[in-house]
């Protein structure tokens, strides 16, 4: 029975194709690789799911002797630092790896903004980067030829919780028109959400309308006159794309204010225990969640 958390399934994925595709360029004694997760900061619960993928690729390959290069075997070495959840910190280690501790390529940290701060080093360097934890399309709409991505974008994401919705509409369990309130981070990652909602919605020939359509900051304290926005539209769904402290903070104030839309979904996020355990299961589990993890 496989028992690992989907994030640290993908993470050692990512340890695994990645050595598999660099290595016989950087034939040596052992491949060096360099890393930064989050293990600290609001991103730390995550980070410390994609450590234990990456501790347990390095520990497979390694019972086997490590990776074969040409028909010799040479050892795998992790050189994992934390980069507090910070953009500067992520950047700053990266750059590091690469000229201090010359490691051969680059493990991807987890969250959009620090992916994006991140690779620029690496593009920067020319070391491969390999990116498991960030889903934003601007990743890779900037021209560079030394990121490599595992994650589906989130457009998709958005894409796939609409066909939902638009399944149980067409089943008659949603007006039509539905009008959605659309809340997104302003963030790449937000900005992707919007774009995955926005176009299904125009393309659905009168079958939805974006009544709110509203972004806010990462990492906030008081949601309220959003909500208020949210509230005063009466939608018929509740839309929200959040990082997991955001989704906590909003959803304990929409519970608050006694709010109630026929569909509710902040995303990826919903399900995380972490959530159950600060809001109640009863306040969690009629939220709709659209994830990558399969």
């Amino acid at each position: 029975m496989d028992i690992l958390r989907p994030a640290t399934k993908l993470a050692a994925a990512a340890v695994c194709c990645a050595a598999v595709a660099t290595a016989p360029a950087r034939a040596q004694t052992e491949i060096k690789i360099g890393a930064t997760l989050p293990l600290t900061g609001a991103e730390s619960r995550i980070g410390g799911f994609y450590k234990e993928g990456y501790d347990l690729a390095f520990e497979e390959w390694n019972k086997k002797g490590g990776l074969d290069v040409g028909g010799k075997k040479m050892k795998l070495n992790l050189q994992l630092l934390d980069d507090t959840s910070t953009q500067a910190t992520a950047a700053s280690l990266a750059d590091r790896l690469i000229n201090s501790e010359k490691v051969n390529f680059l493990l991807g940290t987890y969250a959009t903004n620090l992916v994006e701060a991140q690779s620029v080093v690496a593009e920067q360097n020319e070391i491969p980067y390999v990116n498991g934890g960030g889903a934003a399309t601007a990743i890779y709409k900037r021209g560079y030829k030394w990121v490599f991505g595992l994650l589906s974008p989130v457009e998709i994401l958005a894409t796939s919780m609409m066909e939902w919705v638009d399944s149980e509409q067409k089943a008659g369990k949603l007006p039509k028109p539905a009008s959605i309130a659309l809340v997104w981070e302003n963030t790449s990652h937000g900005k992707d959400f919007r774009k995955g909602v926005t176009e299904f919605a125009e393309k659905s020939k009168g079958g939805y309308k974006v009544v709110v359509d509203e972004s806010f900051e990462l990492g906030g304290k008081d949601f309220s006159a959003l909500l208020d926005k949210v509230k005063a539209a009466n939608a018929d769904m509740f839309l929200a794309d959040a990082h997991l402290p955001d989704y906590i903070t909003m959803q304990r104030q929409y519970v608050t204010a006694g709010m109630c839309n026929k569909v509710i979904s902040y995303g990826a996020r919903g399900p995380e225990k972490q959530a159950t355990d600060a809001l109640g299961k009863e306040h969690v589990q009629y939220i709709v969640s659209a994830v990558w993890w399969s």
